[in-house]
């Protein structure tokens, strides 16, 4: 919920200054709500995976989402740009995973969650400023 507060404030800034104006730090809050509200609240009752999710696909999708939240802005404290954090071909995954992971598939949501901490990682090692 506080993510969210804050990208309504964040989103009358932009009506003022534009989003060019925000540092990568703030428009990470926004692009993290964009993909909250697609790839979490946003539903489709015609697709046969996301017609009906359980309490713990939902509770695994909300940790994948708030990991990349946690993760990619400690990466942006330390260097990576957000243009960088959205190349990752994991995030399309993470985008996607209440299309394409069932109900009963715990072991994808285990993959995801490690192959989007490893693409965070592979980006820190690059793009760290050193200390």
């Amino acid at each position: 919920m506080s993510i969210l507060q804050r990208e309504v404030k964040l989103q009358q800034v932009i009506k003022l200054v534009g989003p060019d104006a925000l540092p990568d730090s703030q428009r990470f809050i926004i692009e993290v709500c964009t993909l909250f509200k697609n790839a979490f609240l946003q539903q489709n009752a015609f697709d046969k995976i996301d017609q009906y999710s359980t309490v713990e696909k939902q509770l695994r999708m909300m940790g994948i989402i708030l990991l990349y939240a946690r993760r990619g802005a400690a990466a942006i404290k330390r260097g990576v740009t957000l243009i960088n954090l959205r190349r990752m071909k994991v995030l399309q995954e993470v985008t996607k995973m209440k299309f394409t992971i069932s109900n009963d598939d715990t072991r994808s949501f285990d993959r995801l969650e490690v192959k989007l901490e490893r693409s965070i990682d592979k980006l820190e090692a690059i793009y760290v400023r050193p200390e």
